[in-house]
């Protein structure tokens, strides 16, 4: 599906929602520049598909982006095949918030500093994982924040998985509107 088709859809089955989207991408990418020059690391919960680390790129700035193993495994056999992309300082981390603990995972990789000025970044997660899960994560990641550090969260209740409950019970048509739901979190 093309850029034009696809936001067609976003605002055909959920009116606002690619304007939402946008907005919350450039204030997470403003919040970075702002960020960058008193920070170390950027961590960056559940980074899917996103390009932030190697679009945003500062020199020294090391970039932790932690996600789903499947899904990390498809981001980087698609970075792979960009012709003269600039290299980044990007660390893959694959954590299942469900079930592991993210410092822990952190914590494994050498570059990772537990005491440095870190950006932290939970970004459109909150509504595939478990509210337990939501809460180990950011107590874990309290616990691995050095001073100075920032933490941005956008959070989304897991109720946004019930059509009826995003879109009003007189939505046209909210098994459609499930179907894209269901197919965005297996997407990650």
């Amino acid at each position: 599906m093309g850029h034009r088709a696809g936001v067609w859809l976003f605002d055909w089955m959920m009116p606002g929602i690619y304007d939402m989207l946008i907005a919350r991408t450039k204030t997470i990418d403003e919040l970075l520049r702002a960020e960058a020059p008193s920070v170390q690391q950027v961590v960056i919960l559940g980074a899917g598909y996103d390009m932030r680390g190697f679009r945003l790129h500062h020199e020294g700035l090391q970039i932790f982006e932690v996600d789903q193993p499947a899904v990390q495994a498809r981001k980087k056999a698609k970075v792979a095949q960009i012709p003269n992309l600039p290299s980044a300082s990007v660390h893959y981390v694959p954590v299942d918030f469900s079930c592991q603990l993210v410092d822990e995972e952190l914590r494994k990789v050498p570059s990772f500093d537990p005491k440095a000025a870190s950006l932290i970044i939970f970004e459109g997660v909150t509504q595939y994982i478990p509210r337990e899960a939501v809460a180990s994560t950011i107590k874990a990641m309290d616990s691995i924040s050095g001073e100075g550090s920032t933490f941005f969260m956008s959070y989304v209740d897991e109720q946004v998985q019930t059509p009826e409950k995003v879109v009003g019970a007189g939505y046209a048509n909210p098994q459609k509107l499930q179907q894209i739901i269901s197919y965005a979190a297996k997407l990650g």
